[in-house]
């Protein structure tokens, strides 16, 4: 799956799940960020990200913050941790790298 049809398809997961915006970050290959912060998914800037990811920064995505979506993306947090998290909200935890 290319990786647009792939970002495609996550969206529309997302947007059957009730979750409507998102925060996008970008980080440049010097270290700064760039964020656009609740955007409407349906608006996200992905072609200007995928630029981005071209020339070498790391693009980010999640459910917007503060908001009461359900997905929660936890990042380099420990595996007990992760799965506590899990348990107590009677989610999924989905271990992506290691």
């Amino acid at each position: 799956m290319k990786a647009k049809d792939h970002t495609d398809s996550m969206l529309c997961a997302w947007m059957r799940m009730g979750i409507l915006r998102a925060d996008l970050a970008v980080r440049r290959s010097n270290g700064s960020m760039v964020w656009q912060r609740a955007k409407d998914l349906r608006l996200l800037p992905l072609p200007w990200a995928r630029a981005e990811n071209a020339s070498a920064a790391d693009i980010y995505l999640r459910p917007a913050r503060g908001e009461s979506w359900p997905l929660v993306f936890l990042d380099d947090v420990p595996v007990p941790t992760a799965l506590r998290v899990a348990r107590k909200y009677k989610a999924l935890a989905v271990q992506t790298s290691v």
